[in-house]
């Protein structure tokens, strides 16, 4: 629902040029936790949260102490980058 909302931008039917988009930033990150087993064991780990958007990052953060990061995926980065807010 999450990556729905953000890449789709919640629409009922996808076009050929938003899905392949998507494939294009999702393959990236998929091929990043396929070649790199440190990043793997840290996602099987839940230490990298994954598919959260920037605001659901902020709600969660408000309910932790300062100090308290997140590992996310970039909505922007295409390249499958990671974002850290704290």
């Amino acid at each position: 629902a999450c990556i729905h909302k953000q890449k789709f931008l919640g629409k009922a039917k996808v076009g050929k040029a938003d899905f392949s988009t998507f494939w294009e930033w999702f393959g990236a990150i998929c091929v990043l936790y396929k070649r790199d087993p440190v990043l793997r064991s840290l996602w099987m780990k839940d230490l990298i949260h994954g598919f959260v958007s920037r605001e659901m990052c902020a709600e969660i953060l408000a309910r932790w102490p300062p100090g308290t990061f997140l590992i996310r995926h970039s909505e922007s980065s295409p390249e499958g980058l990671f974002a850290i807010a704290y």
